[in-house]
C-alpha cells in the first residue's frame, strides 16, 4: 500500500483524547499528554523493541466531528424531505466515501439501499441533543 501523508512513518493516534478549542489547538501541549499513552501502546502491539519510542518523528493535533454517540449520521431530514444528512465520521469518513456516496445516491432517487441505516438514524438522538 502506498503511504500518502507521512512515508516511511508509522501513523499512530488517541480517539477523543482531549477536547480543545479550534482557535487554540496549537498552543495545546499535546506531548505531555498523549505521546507517553501512546509510546506505551506501541511498545505493548509491538514487542521486543521492533519500534523507537523515545521521541515521535512528528507530533500534530487533529480536529474532527463526532455525534454524541460516535456513530455517524446518514438520514433524511425529518421535516425538510429534500435534505439529506451525511455527517460525523469522526475523522474516518474519507475510507468509507465509496459506500456512503452510494448510499446517498440510492437515498437521492428512492433506491432501496443494501444496508439498513437504522442505527445511523437521526432518531437515536433527543431533540434536546442536537
Amino acid at each position: 500500500m502506498q503511504e500518502y501523508e507521512y512515508p516511511g512513518y508509522l501513523k499512530v493516534a488517541l480517539r477523543g483524547s482531549i477536547a480543545c478549542d479550534p482557535d487554540k489547538r496549537d498552543s495545546v501541549d499535546i506531548d505531555s499528554i498523549t505521546v507517553p499513552k501512546l509510546a506505551q501502546f506501541i511498545t505493548n502491539t509491538f514487542p521486543y523493541g521492533m519500534l523507537d519510542t523515545s521521541s515521535p518523528g512528528i507530533t500534530e493535533q487533529c480536529i474532527y466531528t463526532m455525534t454524541p454517540d460516535s456513530n455517524s449520521i446518514i438520514d433524511q431530514h425529518p421535516i425538510h424531505s429534500n435534505i439529506y444528512i451525511c455527517c460525523g465520521f469522526s475523522g474516518h469518513g474519507f475510507k468509507l466515501a465509496p459506500v456512503i456516496g452510494q448510499l446517498m445516491s440510492d437515498m437521492l432517487y428512492g433506491t432501496e439501499t443494501k444496508f439498513d441505516l437504522k442505527h445511523f438514524s437521526l432518531k437515536r438522538f433527543k431533540k434536546a441533543k442536537l
